[in-house]
Parts: C-alpha cells; sequence; structure tokens
C-alpha cells in the first residue's frame, strides 16, 4: 500500500526535500538556458519560504519527495496568487499529483481572498501549457517577462473568484 502525504506545513526536513525536487530533474522543466538564473531563484526561495513570505504544497509518497508548487500571493495585487514553480519527479509521474496540489493550491488562494491564480511558462514549454490549460488556465498573454533574451513566457490564468 502506497501512503500518500500532500501538506503545505513544512518542518525543516520537509523544506530539505522540497529543495531537492526544485533543484533536481522533475517534469516540465526546459533547460537552463531558458532559466540561467535558476539557482539564484531557488537560493532566494528557500529563504522566502522559511520566512513565509512564499509558501509551497509538497507531496510525499512513502518515504520519498515526490513533487511541490510554490506559491506567493502577488505583493502588488492581493487578489492574485502566482504560482512560482510546479515540479514532479518524473517516478510520481501520472498520480495525477501536480492537478490536486494545484487545486489545493485554489483552496488556499480563496481562503486568503485571492481571486484569480497567474501562473507562467516559457513559450516553448508546451507539456506545462497542456498540463495548465486541461487544469482550466487560460492563456492571458505571451512575453518576454524577464526581458533576460531567453524567449517568449506564457502567462496563464484562472479566476476562482
Amino acid at each position: 500500500m502506497t501512503n500518500l502525504r500532500i501538506t503545505n506545513e513544512l518542518n525543516s526536513g520537509d523544506r530539505g526535500d522540497l529543495m531537492s525536487v526544485l533543484r533536481g530533474e522533475r517534469l516540465w522543466i526546459p533547460t537552463s538556458r531558458d532559466y540561467p538564473r535558476h539557482n539564484d531563484w531557488l537560493d532566494s526561495t528557500e529563504a522566502a519560504i522559511g520566512e513565509g513570505n512564499k509558501h509551497a504544497f509538497f507531496a510525499r509518497i512513502d518515504s520519498s519527495a515526490a513533487g511541490a508548487i510554490v506559491y506567493r500571493a502577488d505583493p502588488r495585487d492581493d487578489t492574485v496568487m502566482d504560482i512560482r514553480n510546479i515540479s514532479i519527479i518524473p517516478s510520481s509521474r501520472g498520480r495525477l499529483l501536480g492537478s490536486f496540489m494545484l487545486r489545493q493550491v485554489e483552496v488556499e488562494a480563496r481562503e486568503s481572498g485571492s481571486s484569480l491564480l497567474r501562473v507562467d511558462t516559457k513559450l516553448g514549454n508546451e507539456a506545462m501549457i497542456g498540463f495548465l490549460i486541461n487544469n482550466g488556465y487560460t492563456v492571458k498573454d505571451i512575453t518576454d517577462l524577464y526581458g533576460d533574451e531567453t524567449g517568449e513566457d506564457v502567462v496563464l490564468v484562472k479566476n476562482i473568484g
């Protein structure tokens, strides 16, 4: 029998395993060329989660880390919840963890007063775009969000209000 645990109340061991998921091989992530400052983002995210400025749902199957979603309230608009990262380790594929954790973020967002979820990914990340559309997100914009000459980003949103 499989033991599945998904939580956003992370102890120190969970936070370490969460960061391992975000740093390791995972589904739907384009190359490092697409995100040249990804390691810097990871370092700041680890600190922000510890400080409570960012949040994460973390999934564990039996004793193994399985996936995570990092999210935060938009600092300029508290009606918007930004999903900053969705990572599922390849061995957990097909268990619908990503979809389930997205639903949990929706619940958290509603409870905090947000009415819109927003997420972005690279235009070439067709698997992630398809995953998000299958989960009720729609394309709002295609633009170079970060101005780092790594290509266009797709901004997807879901109204939960």
